[in-house]
């Protein structure tokens, strides 16, 4: 922090942690504290100018992740107006009602944008955030709600983090008598001052005689601020029955009645199990606490055809209870120890031999051929094929299965669950609240904190969930998400009780969505190559054809690997089902977007090339068998993220079909409202990639309707991009609008295809990979371009098009700006979110802005056209004014 001088004639007042707070109100897709100069605007304009303080003005340091409160500098010292007592705080009182009230009276005669910000800084106002002081209060922490359940405030607003508290260990002894569910509920870590809560207490499970009675002293309500130990204290039960033993198993065990140990002792009981013998002592009493030697165990002898395991354990009262088990052996060994066992005399011993060399070369063989059919061929392994339970010929990506291991711990790296469950069975399909087609009984689980512990949330999961039915499937510790599968019949039940059944895990749920193509193949298709022309790529590649050192990541449905567009160019291929670089061909689409980004120029005769051929190209594949989801594609994304990936192209989307039958102001209200979690993951994402430098392009999507829709293009942090036609008009499918911001040919595109084919497709897909490739191509020139400065350089340099979607974009001149230093504004879109506008002039020189912004409402570029215009209407009074300058051109003398 620099001192007052941050917002001059202000002073700081507080601070908070930012991290603390669950809930924000917010414009668009920002908080309330990242959109004060709206805000203020807004309250300067509605509410009487007494009041125009009682905003505390926010500066937020993200180094720091916290907010500085700053207010007009005070003569009388500002106090919490629940700190004051008496006449002053009935005076304070009367003060804040009545700018209370003021800001209630401008809302009730607002409406619009003005409206919506009132109604959100109304929404959470405390009185320990109000401060009064010099005839005034002020409401500072505004906007915003805290999890006060998770943290306590010190003073007023200043919030104490958990590691600057000392804290003490909690134990839960269980005694002798009975043991705990979960050993990991023994001892808890609290902040000095927590009250032990009801949730704390672990679940005891009391041995066949007892009964569980109480934990003394009470925990209910206990304050800690020591270390401190809870013993549990039982009840003893008389004629108990023994619930851990199978009725049918109790009837097989003799009558007689064992002598009782002495209160003190343990007995040591060895059981063979039910493939081998013991040698050795199989009982023996020591004292309780005993640890056993190696000594003590007896020797296991196993059957013939099996091998010792290792020993099982069972705790019974005054017990302890091993059993031997075993593993059988594989088939080669017992072979092996069959031919020892035979009478080599005569000539069986040869004809044996005989045989077992054929076998022998037989298995050679096939490993041969194996070997010759899985080769790696430009970096990728072709995946297997298998049948699945219907007989049908599918990619064996593995299937979804319980990825919790022995030890309640989830796997180090990521798993993304393949679309078929353990029995090869297609999961149910559904619908979501929103529409979407989802996975009906699957939920993705994100969490708030980038240090969540996965581990602990799969254990506190199935403690809360027992059942084998409820089980974890996937994770990704890029993106801290775990998946979990539930009953189709208990999905909705579980996803709205799982926040209060886990109050240890801060998390949000999104849905397992169903992602489609967002291309299809043209059988009609004409004129091979129109889209290298209509974008002048040949006028960029005099400029560049693109650097070995730019990496493309693809992330599809697989890659044609053998296809000549990409010999030589292809690094770090990825399936994210697999985790490994087996690719399957998929259905032509990843192989078609693949050759439009980097494929090269062999076959630009005949209409097809890359627009940056000699960049290099990392296929992700994210499709399993033609279906892809939420999962697969964030992880894919974050995979070619932190494998370095200069642009990432994301041709894929949620399907949203019906929506176009809605009007526009329709669908602008679904893009305030609706796939909100979503949202909150992809802005998530999207911030990693652009820490990085990993341009993210999105295909905008097939639905014709508004592309803000789609979560993943509401920001102004993505490239996305519509489709244009041969006529340099917006095409009949593409999505338009507010959330595009640039357009490419997605009509009528030739390009790649498996096997080393090539076909016509359209769509944004095809459009998205043109502007990746272009993107590769600046960054060949300056390798650490943004985002925002490619932006503005792509939408400065682009063609007008008709209908409501962007420039399209021309490869020339974009690469004409970046090699003179020049990087325009991009097009601020409204609505969208935060994106800091570059200097006032109308381009930034080398990548910094000296400029001033005080000529810029709310933050926006003056200069920058409005993305809600209609382009339509624009050109319609552009005619209309021609036509009445040329009538009053007639009127003038000799006609000029």
């Amino acid at each position: 922090m620099k001192g007052n001088a941050i917002f001059p004639g202000k002073q700081e007042i507080c601070c908070t942690e930012l991290s603390f707070f669950t809930d924000f109100a917010g414009i668009g897709n920002d908080p309330l504290y990242k959109r004060y100069d709206s805000v203020y605007s807004v309250v300067r304009s509605t509410v009487p100018e007494k009041y125009l303080s009682f905003l505390a003005q926010p500066y937020y340091s993200e180094d720091e992740d916290k907010i500085h409160w700053y207010v007009e500098k005070w003569h009388e010292t500002p106090r919490p107006i629940d700190k004051l007592q008496g006449e002053e705080q009935d005076h304070y009182e009367a003060i804040k009602n009545d700018t209370i009230d003021a800001y209630k009276e401008a809302l009730r005669h607002s409406s619009g944008d003005a409206n919506i910000i009132l109604t959100q800084i109304l929404k959470y106002i405390k009185d320990e955030y109000i401060y009064c002081y010099d005839e005034k209060v002020v409401l500072t922490v505004w906007g915003m709600s805290v999890d006060t359940r998770l943290h306590e405030t010190k003073g007023s607003v200043v919030y104490v983090s958990p590691e600057d508290k000392k804290r003490f260990t909690v134990t839960f002894d269980v005694g002798v008598n009975g043991d705990l569910y979960n050993r990991l509920d023994a001892k808890l870590s609290r902040e000095d001052g927590k009250i032990i809560a009801k949730e704390d207490l672990p679940k005891v499970n009391a041995h066949t005689g007892y009964e569980f009675k109480e934990w003394q002293p009470s925990p209910f309500g206990y304050v800690v601020h020591s270390d401190v130990t809870f013993k549990a204290i039982y009840i003893k039960v008389e004629n108990p029955v023994d619930d851990n033993v199978d009725r049918a198993e109790s009837q097989q065990i003799p009558t007689a009645v064992s002598p009782v140990l002495p209160k003190n002792d343990r007995k040591f009981v060895f059981l063979p199990g039910d493939y081998g013998t013991l040698d050795g002592n199989t009982e023996f009493v020591k004292e309780d606490g005993y640890t056993l030697q190696a000594s003590d165990f007896p020797q296991v002898r196993p059957n013939k055809g099996y091998e010792f395991n290792k020993w099982s354990f069972e705790s019974r009262p005054n017990e302890s209870r091993y059993t031997a088990t075993y593993t059988r052996l594989p088939w080669y060994k017992r072979f092996w120890l069959w031919i020892t066992e035979l009478d080599w005399r005569g000539c069986l011993k040869w004809l044996l031999l005989l045989v077992l060399l054929f076998i022998l070369l037989f298995l050679l063989l096939r490993a041969c051929n194996s070997c010759t059919h899985h080769a790696e061929e430009n970096g990728v392994v072709p995946i297997d094929s298998i049948k699945d339970r219907n007989g049908k010929i599918v990619d064996d990506n593995g299937h979804s299965h319980n990825i919790i291991g022995d030890d309640g711990k989830l796997p180090e790296g990521t798993v993304v669950a393949p679309i078929t469950d353990e029995d090869g069975n297609m999961p149910p399909i559904g619908k979501s609240p929103d529409g979407e087609n989802i996975v009906a009984n699957r939920l993705n689980i994100y969490f708030e904190n980038d240090n969540a512990n996965l581990n602990q949330f799969a254990q506190d999961f199935k403690k809360a969930y027992p059942q084998d039915e409820y089980t974890i499937i996937g994770c990704d510790r890029n993106v801290k998400m775990v998946q979990i599968q539930v009953p189709t019949d208990q999905r909705d039940r579980v996803r709205d009780e799982m926040v209060s059944k886990l109050p240890r895990q801060k998390f949000f749920v999104v849905d397992e969505a169903i992602f489609q193509l967002n291309g299809y193949i043209n059988n009609n298709g004409t004129d091979a190559g129109w889209h290298l022309r209509a974008v002048n790529v040949t006028g960029g590649w005099k400029y560049t054809k693109g650097s070995a050192n730019v990496t493309v990541a693809v992330v599809d449905d697989g890659i044609d690997y053998s296809h000549p567009m990409f010999t030589g160019r292809i690094v770090s291929p990825y399936n994210v089902f697999t985790q490994s670089n087996t690719l399957s061909r998929g259905e032509g689409h990843g192989t078609h977007v693949a050759g439009l980004a980097v494929g090269s120029t062999q076959f630009y005769s005949q209409g097809a090339s890359g627009m940056a051929p000699n960049c290099k190209l990392m296929p992700v594949q994210v499709f399993d068998n033609n279906y892809s989801t939420f999962s697969s594609v964030t992880s894919g994304i974050m995979y070619a993220v932190h494998k370095g990936a200069d642009v990432i192209n994301v041709s894929i989307g949620p399907n949203l079909e019906g929506l176009n039958s809605l009007s526009e102001g329709q669908q602008a209200l679904l893009a305030q409202t609706r796939f909100k979690n979503e949202e909150r993951v992809w802005k998530k994402i999207i911030a990693v990639a652009n820490k990085k430098n990993s341009i993210i392009v999105f295909a905008a999507g097939n639905n014709d309707i508004l592309t803000k829709i789609l979560p993943e293009c509401r920001t102004n942090q993505t490239i996305n991009v519509s489709a244009v036609n041969r006529s340099l008009a917006a095409t009949q499918f593409t999505n338009y609008g507010s959330g595009s911001n640039i357009s490419a040919p997605g009509e009528d595109i030739y390009s790649s295809f498996p096997v080393k084919s090539f076909r016509f497709c359209d769509g944004t897909s095809m459009a998205a990979p043109i502007v990746s490739g272009t993107i590769a191509l600046m960054k060949s020139l300056k390798k650490n371009i943004t985002v925002t400065q490619a932006l503005g350089v792509l939408q400065a340099s682009g063609r007008s098009i008709q209908g409501n979607v962007p420039p399209m974009l021309q490869v020339d001149k974009a690469l004409v700006f970046v090699r003179s230093g020049r990087f325009p504004n991009p097009i601020r879109e409204k609505g969208l979110g935060d994106q800091p506008v570059i200097g006032d002039g109308d381009y930034e020189s080398g990548g910094t802005g000296n400029g001033s912004d005080e000529n810029m409402s709310n933050g926006a570029n003056p200069r920058a056209p409005d993305r809600n215009t209609n382009y339509d209407e624009v050109r319609k009074l552009i005619r209309i004014y021609k036509e009445k300058i040329r009538e009053l051109e007639k009127q003038l003398p000799n006609g000029k």
